[in-house]
């Protein structure tokens, strides 16, 4: 073995030129830092396939005089370590200065089959400029994925109105 700093002649095992003192390990330092970029790089792209597989298409429908009054955003739909069940979860905005009684709505899911679930949610005494969360949940005969939600104001009851 040869010192690649000045060209002296070493022994095998030897970690150090006898000659100019300079190491005869090959340094290594730009390979571990190409494997943390690598790795890196790896790493962000899982990230954004993973986020492009499961990004969800919400799509929330208002009827009647109540479109400007009520939202209903969906903050997040997750299935259950079992997976037997998927748990939507819902904010119900009261834009109104004046209280909701009652509100009645039909959530409708659908997965990825094209099957949908329905159900009806109902909340009470939603006081007005307030936000309440509910959680929409529905029995999974097979893991889904839902990929699709429809909210649907069905009935709402103000305050100081007659049902």
């Amino acid at each position: 073995m040869y010192c690649p700093h000045c060209g002296t002649r070493q022994p095998e095992k030897r970690q150090v030129c006898s000659n100019c003192g300079q190491s005869l390990v090959p340094d290594r330092k730009w390979l571990q830092v190409i494997s943390a970029l690598i790795l890196l790089v790896l790493l962000i792209g899982a990230f954004f396939y993973v986020n492009l597989l499961y990004q969800e298409e919400h799509r929330i429908l208002a009827v009647g005089e109540t479109q400007d009054q009520i939202a209903v955003h969906v903050i997040s739909s997750l299935q259950t370590r079992d997976q037997k069940k998927t748990v939507v979860t819902l904010d119900v905005i009261n834009y109104d200065s004046r209280t909701v009684k009652r509100l009645e709505m039909i959530a409708r899911l659908y997965d990825d089959n094209g099957d949908d679930f329905e159900g009806i949610l109902v909340t009470e005494d939603l006081p007005g400029n307030t936000t309440r969360r509910l959680e929409f949940t529905t029995e999974n005969t097979q893991p889904q994925y839902i990929y699709r939600y429809e909210i649907i104001l069905r009935d709402v009851q103000w305050e100081g109105s007659t049902p």
